[in-house]
């Protein structure tokens, strides 16, 4: 009888691709990880290494269903964290393209909210101007568009534009 885990790998193939390498999958089912090249050879990093469920999982989740999850990276042990970077890195998986569009998102909504809290100060300091109104109005929904800040969030700045206008 089959475990679930095994019913999870029964589609035929012994070797997943990741990155540019093969995941030998009969090794990860007993929790141990082992490359393979592309012509699911071994290669000079095939020795298997012991993982555990909360990495093998997050090696399913990138093989299976395309997804990375931080959370469940960030759950793992340092020395875990460390043989997922060293994978990735062996394997030409930028795992850090997902860091680096936080980032890049992070570093955006910083910039609009600054621009945001400028408009803001003029609209303190007496300047009801509606062309300043409307300037705001559009940076938070562009915020908004993006997906920068949460939707109670936009509703309370929005109101707030509003009772001004």
């Amino acid at each position: 009888m089959m475990t679930d885990d095994e019913k999870v790998f029964d589609i035929g193939s012994k070797h997943m691709s990741f990155g540019s390498k093969y995941i030998y999958m009969p090794h990860m089912l007993e929790n141990q990880l082992s490359f393979r090249s592309k012509s699911k050879k071994y290669t000079g990093r095939s020795k298997r290494k012991p993982i555990s469920d909360a990495l093998k999982k997050i090696f399913i989740d990138i093989i299976f269903y395309k997804k990375f999850c931080q959370k469940d990276y960030d759950d793992l042990a340092e020395e875990e964290q460390l043989l997922f970077d060293e994978a990735c890195s062996y394997a030409g998986v930028l795992t850090n393209n997902i860091a680096k569009a936080e980032t890049h998102s992070s570093k955006k909504k910083k910039e609009l909210m600054k621009q945001f809290e400028v408009y803001k100060g003029e609209l303190l300091m007496g300047n009801d101007n509606t062309d300043l109104l409307r300037k705001m109005r559009n940076l938070l929904m562009q915020l908004k568009k993006d997906a920068l800040i949460a939707n109670n969030t936009y509703d309370k700045l929005m109101a707030e534009i509003l009772l001004c206008i």
